[in-house]
C-alpha cells in the first residue's frame, strides 16, 4: 500500500507509516518547511515538493502528473484542504473539499454550525460595535495564531479574519476521537486546566471527565457538531466553550489529532493511538482499543520563554512531582527558542500524570505549574 501524507511536520505520525505493516511506500507531500529534511533518504520514504499547500491549481497539476497512491491522508491542519484536493483528483475517498473548508475556515464553520442549530458565540465578518468585547481571529488558523481580544476600537484587518463576541468563559473542553462512517465511534472528553486563549506559552493542561454529569452532554454536542459538518472518516480535535451561565458553545474542530500532549494523555487512558487512526478511518479500519485505565488521568503543558534557555526544571525533578508517569521536553538548557508569540500548544515540554481522583490531579498540575522554572536569556533569541 502507498500512503501519501500531506505536509512532514507531523513525526509520530510518519514514524508510525514507516514501521506499520502493509504500508510499502509513504509519500510526503511538502512546501519546503524545515521538517522535510529528516525525511529525504528514509527507506520506504519518498519526499515531494510544491511550492505551497494552498495553491489548488498548482496541487491539481501535481497530481495529474503522479500514478495515484492508495490512500491520502493528513495529521496537519494545513494538510486537510490540500488532501481533499489531491483525493478529488485521484477519485479517492476521505472528506471532500468542501468539507475541508468547512472544517479550517472558522467562519464557513461557524456559518454551518449556526445553520443547524448548534450554539456558537455570535460572529461576523466585522466588529459589531454592541459587543462589549471583541475577539479577532484568522479564518484559518490553529492553536490561537494571531488572536487578539480587543474592546473599543478595532485593530487593523482583512478579509483573511473575522470577528467574535467574547464569551466570558468559566471552562473549555477538549473532545477528541474519530468518526467511521459518519458515526461517531470514539470520543474523549476532557477539560482544560486553563482557556487556552489565556495561557499561550504560560503553561497549560487537560484532565479527561469520566463519570461526571457535563460528560453526557459534551457528547451530544460532538456529535451534533460532526453530524452538521458531515464528517465521515475522520480524527477530530473539538474544543466547547461553557460560560458563565453555564451554557455550552462549540468553538472550533479540525480533521486532525490535538495538538501538544493530547494525543499521549488519551494512548495512556485508552490505549488509543490518535496518530495510528489517522490511517485507520481513512481505510475504514475501526482503531483499537483497550479498557480505559481506572485512574484519573490528566497532563501538563509546561511553559516557554523566549531567547537561549539558561535554566529549567530537570526531568529527575518533574518526576518527583506525585502521581508523574511520563515527562517529555522538547527543550534544554542551550536551546534557543526565537518566537516571541506563542500557540496555545506551544511549551517547553510535557508531563503526563495518573492519580486515583480528578482533585488529586489538578492539585499535581496546580504543583507542577507553580513550581516550573524556565530562565532564558531574552538578548540571545536571534
Amino acid at each position: 500500500m502507498k500512503v501519501l501524507h500531506v505536509n512532514t511536520d507531523k513525526t509520530e505520525l510518519i514514524e508510525g507509516l514507516l514501521a506499520r505493516q502493509g504500508v510499502d511506500e509513504v509519500w510526503l507531500l511538502s512546501d519546503g518547511r524545515p521538517h522535510e529534511s529528516q525525511w529525504i533518504g528514509r527507506p520506504k520514504c519518498r519526499v515531494f515538493r510544491v511550492k505551497s499547500l494552498q495553491n489548488e491549481p498548482e496541487l491539481r497539476t501535481f497530481a495529474q502528473q503522479m500514478t495515484p497512491p492508495d490512500v491520502v491522508i493528513t495529521g496537519s491542519e494545513r494538510g486537510v484542504v490540500a488532501a481533499a484536493v489531491l483525493r478529488s483528483v485521484w477519485g479517492l475517498g476521505g472528506a471532500s473539499i468542501d468539507t475541508a473548508r468547512n472544517c479550517t475556515d472558522k467562519f464557513r464553520m461557524k456559518t454551518v454550525l449556526q445553520k443547524c442549530g448548534i450554539p456558537v458565540s455570535p460572529f461576523a465578518l466585522t466588529p459589531d460595535p454592541s459587543w462589549r468585547k471583541t475577539v479577532k481571529k484568522p479564518r484559518i488558523g490553529w492553536g490561537s495564531r494571531q488572536t487578539i481580544v480587543f474592546s473599543g476600537q478595532a485593530p487593523q484587518f482583512t478579509g483573511d479574519d473575522y470577528f467574535e463576541q467574547f464569551l466570558d468563559i468559566q471552562r473549555e473542553f477538549h473532545i477528541d476521537g474519530f468518526v467511521l462512517n459518519g458515526y461517531v465511534a470514539f470520543v474523549s472528553v476532557a477539560q482544560y486546566f486553563v482557556p487556552p486563549l489565556k495561557s499561550q506559552g504560560r503553561g497549560n493542561g487537560s484532565m479527561i471527565l469520566e463519570g461526571l454529569p457535563e460528560v453526557s452532554p459534551l457528547r451530544a454536542l460532538t456529535e451534533e457538531a460532526c453530524h452538521a459538518l458531515r464528517l465521515e472518516h475522520t480524527t477530530f480535535h473539538l474544543e466547547i466553550l461553557e460560560d458563565i451561565h453555564n451554557q455550552y458553545f462549540v468553538g472550533e474542530i479540525g480533521l486532525r489529532p490535538g495538538g501538544a500532549y493530547i494525543p499521549s494523555l488519551i494512548q495512556m487512558k485508552y490505549g488509543v493511538s490518535l496518530w495510528d487512526a489517522v490511517l485507520d478511518v481513512e481505510l475504514g479500519i475501526n482503531p483499537p482499543t483497550t479498557p480505559a485505565i481506572p485512574d484519573a488521568a490528566g497532563a501538563v503543558l509546561l511553559p516557554i520563554r523566549t531567547g537561549r534557555i539558561t535554566q529549567m526544571t530537570s526531568v529527575k525533578t518533574l518526576e518527583g512531582f506525585r502521581g508523574v508517569v511520563s515527562v517529555r521536553l522538547f527543550t534544554n538548557p542551550g536551546s534557543v527558542v526565537k518566537s516571541s508569540s506563542f500557540l496555545s500548544s506551544d511549551g517547553s515540554g510535557f508531563v503526563l500524570i495518573r492519580q486515583s481522583t480528578l482533585t488529586e490531579v489538578r492539585e499535581t498540575i496546580t504543583e507542577i505549574l507553580r513550581q516550573y522554572v524556565i530562565e532564558t536569556n531574552q538578548g540571545e533569541s536571534d
